[in-house]
């Protein structure tokens, strides 16, 4: 093939994202710096240790009263309320997930008034 003959590369076409692609992303985040203050406050922990993948227990050595503790202040910050009985929620990630579930469902909710 001569170089004329190469073949001209055409570039993919870009998938949109979702509007609630990137608000979600956004609430994440949010919920995150939020979630690692918190965490900082409550324990010896500095907030750049409070990442998704840590494990409440074993990483940050949160027992369960000091995660109640938390997710009362959670609560209040964010204006919500969250079930009192959350087994699975074993990560930084998982809280921030399930709060960010909460949040977004409650923005969907019309609004009295």
């Amino acid at each position: 093939m001569t170089p004329s003959e190469t073949p001209q590369t055409q570039s993919q076409p870009q998938t949109p994202t979702h509007p609630d692609t990137h608000r979600r992303t956004t609430v994440d985040a949010t919920v995150l710096a939020a979630l690692a203050d918190l965490i900082a406050e409550a324990t010896r922990h500095d907030t750049s240790e409070v990442v998704p993948d840590a494990l409440l227990e074993r990483d940050l050595d949160l027992d369960s009263l000091a995660l109640l503790e938390i997710v009362i202040r959670a609560e209040d910050r964010f204006g919500i309320v969250l079930p009192d009985e959350v087994p699975w929620l074993v990560t930084v990630g998982d809280v921030v997930t399930h709060i960010a579930e909460v949040l977004t469902e409650a923005a969907s909710l019309p609004r009295a008034g």
